[in-house]
């Protein structure tokens, strides 16, 4: 990316997904028995990914400003995973394309496994049955992406039940060469999080990706860590 662009990721993890039911929250009962059943129930939880980015020398807002935005549909891509891409027109093998085949407050829709059985065409913002539809969609396991206007142009949120975070982050740090960065968190084993601790990385250390190839190359401190493809992906970094 040029340096006068922001690329902005904002992440929500733990969201409850009864919350995406607008009906069932407007007809919460005060009872206490009834409070007392709803606090024993799993309570089933999902993900957002928000995508948007900033030119700042053309002070233009949306993803799409973005010069390598082709990249980043291709490293969306490679960390979902999947062949097929859905929306109200039908299946397509690109994100891209079925990105254009959308208008703002519609959707495009994924899943891994095996059958598809949902109703795109209610998934529009403009309908009223638009949460409860998402919400079962994201009970089911299907990645729901919504198309959101910007000033000029659109942005991306991601809906998901699994927090994929760790599958998208190494598609885009492609996108960030030489990105000084710094480590917010680890989704790894306690075994591994010891080791990565003793060599200076730890949460909250800066660093510098000096490689984003099979194998990265983060730099922190004096040290340099070459860390394989699976541990890198479940050492969350963001940008500074």
């Amino acid at each position: 990316m040029n340096n006068h662009q922001i690329l902005k990721l904002i992440f929500n993890h733990d969201q409850r997904l009864n919350e995406l039911d607008e009906a069932e929250s407007k007809n919460q009962n005060s009872d206490v028995n009834s409070v007392l059943a709803d606090f024993m129930k799993p309570d089933p939880t999902y993900s957002r990914l928000y995508f948007t980015a900033t030119d700042l020398e053309s002070e233009s807002f949306g993803i799409d400003t973005l010069s390598e935005y082709q990249s980043f549909l291709k490293a969306l891509e490679n960390g979902l995973a999947v062949e097929e891409f859905y929306t109200d027109k039908g299946a397509f093998k690109s994100l891209d394309t079925a990105l254009s085949t959308i208008h703002f407050g519609e959707v495009v829709v994924v899943k891994k496994s095996e059958g598809f059985n949902i109703d795109i065409s209610k998934m529009h913002r403009s309908n009223s049955a638009f949460t409860t539809v998402l919400k079962e969609a994201l009970e089911n396991e299907y990645v729901v992406i919504y198309k959101d206007e910007a000033p000029n142009g659109f942005n991306l949120h991601l809906f998901t039940k699994k927090n994929i975070y760790p599958s998208l982050f190494y598609p885009l740090q492609h996108m960030l060469p030489d990105a000084n960065v710094v480590v917010p968190c680890f989704a790894c084993n306690c075994d591994d999080i010891c080791r990565l601790n003793e060599l200076g990385c730890f949460e909250g250390a800066n660093g510098k990706i000096i490689s984003n190839q099979k194998n990265i190359i983060l730099q922190v401190g004096e040290t340099r860590l070459a860390i394989a493809e699976d541990l890198a992906k479940s050492i969350l970094v963001s940008s500074v």
